[in-house]
């Protein structure tokens, strides 16, 4: 029998295993670092922005994760909420290509082609959110209709699990909101948030 910090390690190992898992954890400490509100040339800043730049340069994996997805999903009926989803977070990895080449100095690539590609690109993000709250509800909802046929634990947990997701997809799509400067917010806030 595992241990308990044994099977936390192979869970923390199975979701960093993961494009999704090295992303996420790569924006956790990025939005942790506007935290601490420094200086550019404070280690906060820096480490913010090595996770932006790592995040990136991680990008390709999870095009490929998206395009993966999108074949998946085009072969199955009744997957178009989900599809779209995967179209968007496809697009969205693609804009990114832009961006980290003006980064890494690489081509010829100007700061107004970037700042309309990021904005393109906040959308994109945006739109995402929007597609993976709709399909919880809807997840949610068809749950209700078939609940008389389900044990009322594992109905709860279900429940809970998508209602989780719901919300984190809400508080992400206040970062392209924010980016995209339609609302103001503070560093701090957008650093809870991002985490």
């Amino acid at each position: 029998m595992k241990s308990a910090i044994l099977m936390l390690l192979d869970r923390a190992l199975s979701v960093l295993n993961t494009c999704t898992g090295r992303d996420s954890l790569c924006k956790c400490v990025q939005y942790l670092c506007l935290l601490v509100p420094l200086p550019p040339s404070s280690a906060s800043f820096q480490l913010h922005y090595n996770m932006w730049l790592t995040r990136k340069l991680l990008r390709p994996g999870l095009l490929l994760h998206h395009l993966s997805a999108l074949l998946q999903l085009s072969r199955e009926p009744g997957e178009s909420l989900a599809l779209v989803g995967a179209g968007l977070g496809a697009g969205f990895c693609l804009l990114d290509f832009p961006v980290l080449l003006r980064e890494l100095k690489v081509g010829n690539v100007g700061a107004k082609a970037v700042v309309r590609v990021l904005k393109a690109k906040y959308v994109l993000w945006l739109g995402l959110c929007a597609a993976r709250v709709w399909k919880e509800v809807q997840g949610i909802l068809q749950e209700m209709r078939v609940s008389e046929t389900r044990e009322r634990e594992e109905e709860g947990e279900e429940g809970l699990k998508r209602l989780a997701r719901v919300l984190m997809n809400f508080f992400d799509a206040v970062l392209p909101v924010y980016y995209l400067r339609w609302v103001r917010i503070e560093s701090k806030t957008v650093g809870v948030i991002g985490a």
